[in-house]
């Protein structure tokens, strides 16, 4: 089975439901500073792995000058988002995207884990941005303090990463995701972390400025830079992690 079927088959059921956790309201917070502090009147927004749809649909009923676009692999997802009357397109994120106009606000929660080419993704997010454009970003936190311990006293690989039969494929932490923006024309603004795992909600409070105690990361970043082709061009494996982060930070076109 190949990766887009294996993520088509874990969440169709996903597509058809409404998860309001604290990302969620973390993110839609986000967004709200945003369209505040650029003083938006009319803006568009649009989600990339939208699910159920939760931001657009609050973002949609709050902002009447709110343009609001969905992205989904599952057809589920966008039959949800069209019976609150947003747009949406069905595709495989690992594919390169061009969208008939461009974005002021672009989310991505949780969904560079599932996917086997973060460039093609990231390149297509920067292109149909506008300039000065913003994107919220989030993945699991995979050097939580759980983690440490679930691969030291039990042998096992991090807590919610990257397994056996697992839709998750690569694991990111706050330093690769922070490299891979920057390479991709994106400036990181601002981090935090959602709740402490299987504790309370208000437990984000702390995770704020310590980010790698949260289940989550949230990234946001805005877009400095027009699209790197070159990263969409060399596919070039490279294992060795720090060779990785040397490459994506003196690429020649970000000299």
């Amino acid at each position: 089975m190949d990766n887009a079927s294996i993520q088509k088959k874990s969440f169709t059921t996903a597509g058809e439901m409404k998860i309001w956790d604290k990302r969620h309201r973390m993110i839609y917070r986000e967004v709200e500073r945003i369209i505040k502090k650029k003083k938006y009147e009319k803006f568009n927004m649009v989600d990339y792995a939208a699910c159920g749809g939760e931001v657009l649909i609050e973002a949609k009923k709050a902002y009447s000058g709110a343009f609001c676009f969905g992205v989904d692999i599952i057809e589920s997802s966008i039959k949800t988002l069209k019976t609150h009357g947003i747009s949406g397109k069905i595709h495989d994120l690992e594919n390169l995207l061009d969208l008939d106009r461009k974005y002021d606000i672009a989310l991505a929660g949780e969904v560079i884990e599932h996917l086997v080419s973060p460039d093609n993704f990231l390149y297509s997010i920067n292109k149909n941005m506008t300039d000065g454009g913003t994107l919220i970003l989030t993945f699991p936190n995979s050097v939580h303090m759980i983690s440490l311990l679930t691969q030291w006293l039990l042998d096992l690989p991090p807590w919610t990463g990257a397994r056996y039969r697992s839709f998750h494929i690569r694991e990111y932490t706050y330093r690769l995701t922070k490299s891979l923006l920057e390479a991709h024309g994106f400036k990181v603004v601002k981090r935090m972390g959602t709740e402490i795992p299987y504790l309370p909600d208000w437990t984000s409070v702390i995770t704020r400025p310590f980010p790698r105690l949260g289940r989550c990361i949230i990234v946001i970043a805005e877009k400095v830079a027009p699209p790197n082709e070159e990263l969409i061009k060399n596919t070039e494996a490279i294992s060795d992690i720090m060779r990785l982060l040397r490459f994506l930070k003196t690429n020649k076109q970000w000299k």
